[in-house]
């Protein structure tokens, strides 16, 4: 994934499908679970990418504030390989 997002930063259009398709998958994923568990405390990143990967992070909960999950990219935006509250705080859902 790293390289995926330094090659997209690059402008390499078959590394933003990649990175886009990932995150779309991702965020399907959640928003199934969200439904099949009837909502949720917390949304927790972890693994490799989830810890230190922010803008997987951020990408991957696009168009899901309507279940109350969202990043503050003040607080998400630099956070690698530690354990942070990345959510707003108004938000019912924290995102770690």
């Amino acid at each position: 994934m790293r390289k995926l997002l330094e090659a997209e930063a690059a402008g390499n259009e078959r590394a933003k499908l990649a990175v886009d398709v990932f995150c779309y998958r991702l965020r399907k994923y959640i928003a199934a679970y969200v439904g099949v568990l009837g909502g949720l405390d917390a949304l927790v990143f972890t693994g490799g990418i989830g810890e230190n990967a922010p803008a997987v992070r951020a990408r991957s909960v696009e168009g899901l504030g309507a279940m109350g999950i969202a990043i503050e990219p003040s607080r998400n935006d630099g956070v690698r390989g530690r354990e942070v509250d990345v959510a707003p705080p108004a938000r019912p859902a924290a995102c770690r």
